[in-house]
């Protein structure tokens, strides 16, 4: 039970602080050679993202062009002494930095490998694929201010 509970707060920083854009955190719940991976849309991870070690991890994070929040489901854990898998299902919604870019909506699902390792023993993410479900992407053109009425109740154009 404590494996699982140990895990379950890694997924909740793994997603808090991949959304604040915190490298450094992000990074340390990888060990030293940690695998972050993703399919761009298709069966193959070859044409996907590949980042490897914890200075590139930091870096994925922190220079990411884009702002979002995960929504993470629960994951279904197997644990094997040391090692242990996750299946965990997500949405994430999110918007890149470029003005007038579209919003994004990703529903998926992580496939993660999970060592445990270290002086505390604490479990860390080996290996985390990305598989996408849906990918939607929508413009919000959002509310114009000084649109609508007037002091008056007049309509302004």
């Amino acid at each position: 039970m404590e494996d699982r509970l140990a895990i379950l707060e890694l997924e909740g920083l793994y997603a808090r602080s991949f959304d604040d854009r915190d490298g450094a955190t992000w990074s340390s719940l990888f060990p030293p050679d940690g695998i972050y991976r993703s399919r761009d849309g298709g069966p193959e991870l070859s044409k996907g993202t590949f980042v490897q070690g914890r200075q590139s991890l930091r870096a994925f994070c922190e220079d990411a062009p884009f702002t979002g929040i995960h929504l993470m489901h629960l994951p279904q854990i197997t644990i094997d002494g040391d090692r242990a898998t996750s299946r965990i299902h997500m949405e994430w919604f999110g918007s890149f930095d470029a003005p007038g870019s579209p919003s994004q909506r990703l529903v998926g699902y992580y496939d993660v490998e999970y060592v445990r390792s270290g002086s505390a023993a604490a479990w860390q993410i080996s290996d985390r694929v990305t598989t996408p479900f849906v990918s939607e992407s929508r413009t919000l053109l959002g509310y114009v201010p000084g649109s609508g009425l007037d002091e008056a109740g007049t309509r302004r154009v």
